[in-house]
């Protein structure tokens, strides 16, 4: 699984063992970064980790999050990505949607979430999946 994940995954441009510190050739337009460079990474251990390829509004207070997650497998199956949530000024919610090109949820999953209903200006808190997932900061 871990094989046709990586090949999945390559043919998406991605690789499954490229963790938030690891720099990319031909990249700057795919990934999120905050304003130092750095990538947007929602982690739930070293093994377990997401990260935020691009965050964009796609319409009136509509988010799409382009995100790529990653686990080897040692703490099950990766979380539900319609389960991950976004917040503001003590505002919550989940996906209204999403779409998945890359789809083994033993090892790698690559997609797009939509938020609908979401107010613009905000700072954004994203959060992958269910639970345990550190949350990171979307300006967008």
């Amino acid at each position: 699984a871990v094989a046709a994940a990586a090949a999945a995954a390559a043919a998406a441009g991605t690789s499954v063992n490229e963790p938030s510190g690891a720099a990319r050739e031909g990249t700057a337009d795919e990934s999120a970064a905050t304003e130092d460079g750095a990538e947007l990474v929602s982690r739930y251990n070293e093994q377990y980790w997401c990260r935020v390829r691009h965050a964009s509004q796609v319409g009136t207070r509509r988010v799409a999050i382009e995100f790529e997650v990653v686990g080897d497998g040692s703490l099950g199956p990766l979380q539900d990505p319609m389960a991950s949530q976004l917040s503001w000024l003590g505002c919550t919610m989940r996906p209204s949607s999403h779409e998945c090109f890359v789809n083994d949820p033993e090892a790698c999953m690559i997609g797009t979430l939509f938020y609908d209903g979401v107010p613009m200006g905000e700072t954004l808190e994203f959060s992958y999946g269910a639970g345990g997932y550190s949350s990171v900061t979307l300006r967008l």
